[in-house]
């Protein structure tokens, strides 16, 4: 599908500790500054990692989908535009 592409991944380890700690001074400091982080699309316990494959896969779902490693096995997906049991979208 794409020719001449190069695709890089990059972990932590690959970042000197000055970098790493740059990076955490200025994401803390956006997030005193009122930048409210990344939107959450869905939020789901790790017996649903299917669902949350089929909900990334799926174009035009806003937000990231973040996995509860603890689970509670409920299996609700929960989107911005929904309200939350506890009453916090983000």
């Amino acid at each position: 599908m794409f020719k001449n592409v190069s695709v890089c991944f990059l972990g932590s380890d690959d970042f000197p500790d000055e970098a790493k700690k740059a990076a955490a001074v200025a994401l803390n400091d956006a997030l005193e500054g009122g930048w409210p982080g990344f939107e959450i699309g869905a939020r789901l316990p790790l017996e649903s990692i299917a669902t949350a494959h089929e909900w990334v896969e799926q174009r035009g779902r806003p937000g990231r989908v973040v996995l509860n490693l603890q689970g509670n096995g409920s299996g609700t997906a929960y989107s911005n535009r929904e309200p939350r049991p506890n009453g916090r979208n983000r």
